[in-house]
């Protein structure tokens, strides 16, 4: 197949999910290309968990993630590829998962000759940890004021129950 034919080809058959991913939505088509073209196949088993840290789009069955049943044409790990300290949420496959998927690394690597890209890979990124460290944060908030509130439901119980002894 001749180079042209063979990126019109992946662009028909990968276009749409690549373009549902924030940081790829106004990509260059020939950088879009050339990241299907690095996807690899692979199929898991009922209940397997495919390894973290890569972008997976499925091509047949279905997987749980996060308490959300996911099926075909579906992506996951997008978050997760690109922050490296996030907290590395797996799938699991629920029938025969066939998936496309990609490295992380070789993302990045492919971005370097994409300055737009890069960079919009990397405030996404920036964005994305922002967003992660704030809502960790309040959740340790609310956990801190829940605690707080049974501390002084329990004290005034004990203060209730000795005043009537």
């Amino acid at each position: 197949m001749s180079p042209a034919l063979l990126d019109r080809v992946m662009w028909e058959i990968n276009g749409v999910w690549l373009k549902r991913i924030p940081f790829f939505q106004d990509a260059e088509r020939n950088f879009l290309t050339r990241v299907a073209s690095f996807l690899s196949a692979y199929v898991y088993a009922p209940l397997e968990v495919p390894p973290p840290r890569r972008l997976y789009v499925i091509h047949r069955g279905c997987a749980k993630y996060k308490d959300q049943l996911l099926s075909v044409g579906d992506m996951w790990g997008h978050v997760e590829m690109m922050l490296t300290n996030a907290h590395q949420t797996t799938a699991t496959a629920m029938t025969y998962l066939h998936v496309l998927y990609i490295e992380s690394g070789k993302v990045l690597e492919l971005a370097e000759s994409y300055p737009e890209v890069r960079k919009r890979i990397r405030r996404w990124t920036a964005f994305e940890a922002l967003k992660l460290y704030l809502i960790s944060n309040l959740r340790q908030e609310r956990r801190r004021q829940r605690r707080l509130r049974f501390s002084r439901q329990v004290a005034c119980e004990n203060s209730v129950t000795e005043l009537s002894i």
